[in-house]
């Protein structure tokens, strides 16, 4: 792999260019972000694909379908979901990654760390 968590994080939006650079600095060790944004007029569309992730522009669902859906986009059995506006502390992603890194060859079933 790339030297990252096999982890997926799943993130929805509207307009959150001023937070998402910030969010996505707190979770670099994760392999796959999910960006699922809500027709934004702002540009969290356009710098989302900059930061290496996965974007996608749906029409609002409402808050359960929409991270749902951004969910089921991730590429790994583990997924964190964030909100733009939240932060991944240091500690959290080692124990994270940590969980992660011990995957028993697909034993466990799917985790959604919220």
């Amino acid at each position: 792999m790339n030297g990252k968590a096999p982890l997926s994080v799943a993130i929805i939006t509207k307009d959150e260019t001023e937070n998402l650079p910030s969010c996505l600095a707190s979770i670099r060790s994760a392999d796959q972000v999910v960006v699922v944004d809500s027709r934004s007029p702002d540009d969290t569309v356009k710098i989302a694909p900059n930061l290496e992730c996965d974007v996608f522009v749906e029409p609002w669902r409402g808050f359960g379908s929409q991270k749902q859906f951004a969910i089921d986009q991730g590429k790994h059995r583990r997924v964190l979901v964030l909100d733009a506006d939240e932060r991944g502390p240091p500690e959290t992603a080692m124990a994270v990654s940590d969980i992660v890194s011990k995957e028993p060859g697909g034993a466990w079933p799917a985790t959604v760390f919220t």
